[in-house]
């Protein structure tokens, strides 16, 4: 037998549906996706693209007519004769009860449209009833019997068909072809065309699709070509095909034309899509605090940019021929209160009474109790016709030509598409609660299996419950005002939710807890994100199969695990990213779940893969490549769901530790680069944790230089909060050479890590002595940032020295924007800067050394380019307006320095690190305020650093009083950390010298008098004149004790003149 390889499916579990996955039908799949799925995958892309745009300001706008410039009268296909009145259409999920009932409303609605998309729960089980389902229905075979007894049937006489496919975002992961997920649009698509297109063809109806979030005619292109492909496949006549785009995006809206244009042999009408399209206009608008919406029940059909939407979505499809059908009401009928189901009634026939005043040919119903108000006005106002395409809502320019009076009125509905300015600004506590009470609900039943809720008496569905987390990403972004004065915010959205969640677990049973935990866990995540998560439903996708993999196994049906093919198509990702599963072959026997002795007990269970994927070689037919005879049926091997990379994704977007910090890298590079047993790091995650929370606090933190442990010690106790370490004190007095330096980088790399360690050990030792007298605690551990330099080297180089500055237990860690091989100290001459673009590439890969090691470090960028004079490269457009095209003998270029160069590079460093340092060169606190202020203006609440060297004389540029607030006036910027580099050495030198000085000059008076300085400075806290106490005497007394019984008698402070001499008053 012929046999087409590559393809691997889940099983069905369930014989009577593996005729949907029949090999020819798997054959024509298989067809489909190897002809199309990079053509999506690239239209995925220009989505990412356009939204860069549209986040910069090029807000769309319409198309001149080039495209039709040969033709410009053209029309769509005629309209198939069961297509002609479409005054109603009822809409649902595919399930058979619903498909029934919905097909029996006829005549009182016209069409039914199976949503396999926004009302339906995609799980395994869905889609292929869904699909068997539907093969029975054009067959007129389908029936239903439910768990009382109730027999449904099909009528003699049904409504005409119409079926939505999902999006081209979303991907069936159930379904692999070539070891990738096949697209879920060319599956559901695919199957339903391949077996009943030929049925539906003889009883005099056709197949008939609505496509759903279609966002340029581009897509429409690609949709034409996948229709006269399956046509020419199955040998059908080209035209066969009808079908009707949502227009519910904003980007669509624009080139409503050029859609049907490219559909016209296909194209069946244009449909309002009212609620995908607010969750488009919020989704791409994103950006712009302007377009920011009020509360979802404010956005109605009357406001002006919706308006402007209908009218335009019916001038087009009547002057072209289509049919313009209207949109869904959300409202529905309450059987057990009546008052309700009146209220419902009279707003279903408002609203379809103005989408026939604005010309619609037919309109959209959730529910059959609305069919017949719907009808009444569709048939009244049309009086007897099947349409009303004869009718124009526009009538300035519609002969399509670009006079000056069309492009006028163009130019006025381009702007009033987008228009928000007479919408409410009104964001209330009810509004809020609403959307994250509807999005609570919504996400639990979809991942329950149901795509089509009932909440509050209205009909909610994928699309709505979009809306309700994307106003509420929207208000967060844009700091919304609420009507009661407060400010939305990230603490107030917990708060809320919180009471929300717990509201709907006080009547949850059985399996809705954990449902509800899932939908607070995936509604956290698209609402906290820094980043918009494209689509509620690819992070919630994920959680729907890993609980169809914990409820198979359960069953004992199947114990595999899906691949978790994470397709993330966000708008700061340019590449759609799969891990594919190859098959293999599988051993007879099945492995044991219980382990051994010396198995990890923690480990998941194996077992035969065919459980969950089997591999299908499905027979080619006449349009497959291959050939052969016989078939052969292998397995794949199960590939573990990678839940570590998932939780730490989803840690990334909802934490507010992780807001506003872009990775180049991804969860599963972390996860993947990870040692199975990683360094524990205790001392730097809580520095770590200790310095953000001090950053984050209203006071400015203050530290100096430590060059030793001692000076750290004494920092602890005069109570400074935080301590740096400078590089430039490790090469003059603090390096592993046992040299003096410059500060050249010309010390070995591992200098300042080893300081690092020497300064907690010193505060180790602290909280040990300390300990014995009830003192001890965290408090005397101080966070360390330390000097990493230039990083001695490139991205590797970094990553190393990143990693030993955490093991040693450094908090904070900056790196600087010079050449390695050329570094200077900041206040230095003849500094060279790297591309702005290589030292991005530092900051990442400092941050992913961060991540594998599973620290949260902060990571400063500091830039040198006030005063640098030399760039390696001009590679990076960014740096190119400051080169002065002069090139010196090295071959660097001359550059330009300043703040413009400064403020560049700080706004390009923001995303990729925590806190921001720009090296000045003189204490000026107008200077440091320009440098705020515009980072905060794209960056708000960016945490600062500043450097107030030594380097300075600060008498000779600041008077006493500016010297006396310079900090606090630094901290009203934002400068949060602020440090005095070199503070250790010159009090050490200062120190020294006087004291040698006067020694030399008087003797033992000199020292008397610093002995006594210390006994006074005893009672503020100063304990080291006790010097034997200080370094840990008393402690390794204790120990030896401790090991002892108490029996030494070697005790080094017992008789000590320590002990004589300076314990007690002096």
């Amino acid at each position: 037998m012929q046999t087409n390889t590559g393809i691997t499916r889940v099983p069905t579990n369930d014989e009577r549906l593996d005729f949907i996955l029949s090999d020819e039908a798997l054959a024509f799949l298989a067809a489909l996706h190897r002809q199309f799925h990079e053509k999506q995958a690239k239209l995925l892309k220009r989505r990412v693209k356009r939204q860069k745009e549209l986040d910069k300001g090029k807000f769309p706008s319409f198309g001149d007519g080039a495209l039709w410039a040969h033709e410009p009268d053209w029309q769509v296909a005629p309209c198939p004769d069961d297509l002609e009145c479409r005054t109603v259409e009822i809409t649902g999920p595919v399930d058979a009860k619903t498909i029934i009932n919905a097909l029996n409303c006829a005549p009182g609605a016209d069409v039914f449209m199976a949503d396999f998309e926004d009302s339906s729960s995609p799980s395994w089980s869905n889609m292929l009833n869904g699909q068997a389902n539907l093969y029975q229905a054009v067959r007129h075979t389908l029936s239903y019997t439910d768990e009382r007894g109730k027999s449904y049937r099909l009528n003699d006489n049904l409504a005409t068909l119409i079926v939505r496919p999902r999006g081209l975002h979303l991907l069936e992961k159930h379904l692999l072809v070539d070891g990738e997920p096949i697209p879920a649009s060319l599956f559901d698509f695919g199957l339903f065309f391949f077996h009943n297109a030929g049925e539906l063809r003889e009883k005099g109806s056709g197949p008939y699709f609505y496509l759903p979030k279609m966002e340029s005619h581009k897509e429409a292109r690609y949709w034409n070509n996948v229709f006269n492909f399956a046509q020419d496949y199955l040998n059908l006549p080209r035209g066969t095909i009808r079908a009707t785009v949502l227009i519910e995006t904003i980007m669509a809206a624009y080139e409503m034309e050029e859609i049907l244009f490219e559909l016209r042999e296909h194209a069946a009408g244009l449909n309002a899509g009212r609620w995908d399209y607010i969750f488009s206009f919020i989704k791409r608008f994103r950006a712009h605090g302007e377009k920011v919406l009020p509360d979802r029940s404010q956005v109605t059909m009357d406001v002006d940019f919706m308006k402007a939407y209908c009218l335009r979505l019916v001038e087009v499809c009547h002057r072209r021929g289509a049919h313009a059908m209207g949109g869904m009401s959300a409202f529905i009928p309450n059987k057990d209160k009546p008052e309700i189901t009146a209220q419902a009634l009279a707003k279903v026939q408002k609203d379809k009474a103005r989408e026939v005043s604005q010309g619609f040919d037919g309109t959209w119903v959730a529910h059959p109790g609305l069919i017949e108000v719907a009808k009444l006005e569709f048939v009244g106002g049309l009086a007897g016709k099947p349409h009303q395409k004869e009718r124009l809502a526009m009538t300035d320019g519609n002969c399509g030509c670009q006079s000056k009076g069309k492009r006028k009125a163009m130019e006025t509905l381009s702007a009033s598409l987008i228009s928000v300015e007479t919408l409410p600004r009104a964001v209330s506590e009810e509004g809020v609660r609403n959307n994250i009470s509807v999005a609570l609900q919504y996400i639990a039943n979809w991942l329950s299996g149901r795509g089509a809720v009932a909440i509050n008496n209205l009909m909610e569905d994928a699309a709505t419950a979009e809306i309700s987390r994307a106003q509420l990403w929207q208000w967060l972004r844009h700091k919304a005002d609420l009507t009661d004065g407060r400010r939305f915010t990230r603490a107030l959205y917990k708060q809320f939710l919180q009471e929300e969640l717990q509201a709907l677990l006080s009547d949850a049973r059985g399996e809705w807890p954990k449902f509800y935990e899932q939908a607070r866990t995936v509604l956290d995540q698209v609402v906290l994100s820094k980043e918009f998560q494209e689509f509620l439903t690819l992070p919630a996708y994920e959680v729907l199969l890993q609980n169809e993999v914990e409820n198979n196994a359960a069953e004992d049906s199947l114990s595999g695990v899906i691949s978790t093919h994470k397709t993330e198509i966000t708008m700061n990702e340019e590449k759609q990213s799969t891990q594919s599963i190859q098959p293999t072959e599988v051993q007879p026997e099945v492995s044991q779940n219980v382990a051994t002795e010396g198995e990890n007990l923690q480990a998941q269970p194996q077992s035969d893969a065919a459980s969950f994927f089997g591999t299908v070689h499905a027979p080619t037919c006449c349009h497959s490549a291959a050939s052969g005879e016989g078939e052969t049926q292998t397995t794949a091997a199960p590939a573990q769901i990678i839940s570590p990379a998932m939780e730490l994704d989803a840690q990334w977007s909802v934490l507010d530790r992780w807001q506003g910090i872009e990775r180049p890298f991804s969860a599963g590079d972390v996860i993947r680069l990870r040692p199975s047993i990683n360094s524990d790091c205790a001392l730097a995650r809580h520095g770590a944790a200790k310095l953000w929370q001090l950053l984050n606090s209203p006071e400015h933190v203050i530290a100096l230089g430590a060059l030793n442990g001692s000076q750290a010690v004494q920092m602890v106790k005069a109570g400074l909060k935080a301590i740096y370490l400078s590089g430039w004190q490790v090469a003059a007095d603090a390096n592993q050479a046992g040299h003096t330096y410059p500060d050249q980088s010309l010390y070995p790399s591992n200098s300042a890590p080893m300081l690092v360690k020497r300064l907690n050990n010193a505060m180790t030792r602290l909280d040990q002595t300390l300990k014995l007298e009830g003192k001890g605690g965290e408090e005397n551990y101080l966070p360390i940032v330390a000097d990493a330099e230039a990083g001695f080297g490139g991205p590797l180089q970094a990553y190393e020295l990143m990693k030993m500055m955490i093991e040693a237990g450094a908090a904070g860690v900056h790196f600087e924007d010079q050449l390695a091989a050329e570094k200077k100290c900041g206040h230095m001459g003849g500094k060279v800067l790297v591309p702005t673009a290589q030292f991005v590439r530092t900051l990442a890969a400092a941050r992913l050394a961060a991540d594998v090691l599973d620290v949260p470090t902060i990571l400063v960028a500091r830039t040198d380019a006030l005063d640098a004079t030399l760039l390696t490269s001009d590679i990076d457009p960014r740096d190119q307006a400051f080169i002065t095209g002069e090139r010196t003998p090295e071959g660097f270029f001359r550059v330009r320095g300043g703040m413009e160069s400064v403020i560049a590079r700080g706004l390009a460093y923001a995303p990729y690190a925590d806190v921001l340092w720009f090296e000045s060169s003189r204490p000026d606190l107008a200077e440091a305020k320009r440098f705020a202020d515009a980072i905060h203006a794209q960056f708000p609440g960016k945490i600062l650093a500043y450097n107030c060297s030594p380097s300075f004389n600060w008498q000779k540029h600041l008077d006493d009083a500016t010297i006396a607030k310079f900090n606090s006036e630094l901290g009203k910027m934002g400068y949060k950390f602020q440090f005095i580099t070199l503070a250790g050495w010159h009090s050490v030198n200062l120190g020294m010298f006087k004291l040698a000085s006067e020694y030399a000059e008087e003797g033992m008076p000199a020292y008397v008098r610093l002995q006594k300085e210390e006994f006074e400075l005893a009672e503020v806290g100063y304990t080291a004149v006790k010097h034997q106490a200080e370094v840990g005497a008393g402690w390794f007394d204790n120990l030896l004790m401790s090991i002892t019984s108490g029996a030494s008698s070697t005790a080094a402070l017992s008789g000590s003149t320590e002990e004589d001499q300076f314990h007690g008053k002096h």
